[in-house]
């Protein structure tokens, strides 16, 4: 049986968004380690776009490339300006691919700790996070 393609919804030097069936993936590049505050906030905005578009209960964040570091301030404006928008959008589950670097795992599991509207579980794999969005 053939698998099914996912849907490019936004492609970026930064970022590529994909929907497959009724599971919305974030796949952060490592060129995230360039990125500006602008950039930063910008391309989060696009994934408030998409989530308001689509309204998607359920969400996989593959950061294994991810080398941005998020400070506080940026914990902020995310928990300010994303999070309600996934909120209102639907989103009950959130399933974070976590990288090796242990700062920027740990300063994703700092943001996603202060949002408690939805479901959150961290994996070291994308098939395990996707598992755990089926069930």
């Amino acid at each position: 049986m053939e698998q099914e393609q996912p849907e490019v919804l936004y492609q970026s030097k930064y970022l590529r968004i994909t929907k497959n069936k009724d599971i919305i993936e974030y796949h952060w590049t490592e060129e995230t380690v360039n990125f500006t505050e602008k950039e930063y906030k910008s391309e989060h905005m696009v994934i408030g776009d998409i989530s308001e578009k689509y309204n998607i209960e359920k969400h996989l964040v593959d950061t294994l490339k991810f080398r941005f570091i998020i400070t506080p301030e940026y914990q902020n404006w995310i928990n300010d300006n994303l999070f309600p928008r996934l909120v209102k959008s639907g989103t009950k589950k959130l399933a974070f691919v976590v990288p090796e670097y242990i700062f920027p795992q740990v300063s994703i599991e700092q943001t996603m700790e202060q949002e408690a509207a939805f479901q959150t579980q961290y994996f070291d794999n994308l098939e395990a996070g996707r598992k755990w969005l089926a069930e």
